[in-house]
């Protein structure tokens, strides 16, 4: 059986979070939505849960899941901030084969828990996340083409890098 995680906050859920969910559930036996909450967020934890729980009602594979977030480090670098998600993760749920994010955390997450990870990107123009060997391969030469920057999901805008271990490998367009 293979297991995906969405984590978030969801203040509030949005459609590209229901993409994001959507898609990574497609690519999943069961797939666990993380929402992550504190006692500050400005919408309460339960309201956002139970939003969740009935937008995936209908959807079993969906296993929407609490976790008070107490262990975040918003000063320490990116790779060890993760790290402390990761050991937490761990923890939490059972084994974690894939994380699905569209996030700058994405990478080191998944590296830290020591599993794939799909990015999920929009056709912005900042590369920074995609490794060198693939730099050259431009949006345009998969098929797509630029997507603006408050469009995430978008019909012929979304690419996907499939990750393993900080290695790139070009994976498959979503069209």
């Amino acid at each position: 059986m293979k297991r995906g995680l969405v984590i978030g906050k969801f203040l509030p859920i949005h459609d590209g979070h229901i993409a994001l969910i959507n898609f990574a559930a497609s690519q999943c036996d069961e797939l666990i939505v993380s929402m992550s909450y504190t006692d500050q967020d400005p919408i309460a934890a339960d309201l956002r849960f139970s939003w969740i729980k009935e937008i995936f009602k209908d959807r079993p594979a969906i296993k929407p899941a609490m976790i008070r977030d107490d262990f975040d480090n918003e000063k320490l670098p990116l790779l060890e901030r993760t790290k402390k998600w990761s050991e937490v993760i761990r923890r939490t749920y059972p084994p974690i084969d894939v994380l699905f994010s569209s996030e700058p955390y994405g990478d080191p997450f998944a590296v830290n828990l020591g599993n794939y990870s799909h990015l999920i990107r929009s056709g912005k123009k900042n590369t920074s996340n995609i490794g060198d060997d693939d730099k050259e391969e431009s949006v345009h030469s998969l098929g797509l083409h630029s997507v603006g920057r408050s469009s995430l999901f978008c019909e012929k805008g979304m690419y996907i890098w499939t990750r393993k271990y900080g290695k790139v490998n070009v994976g498959h367009k979503a069209c």
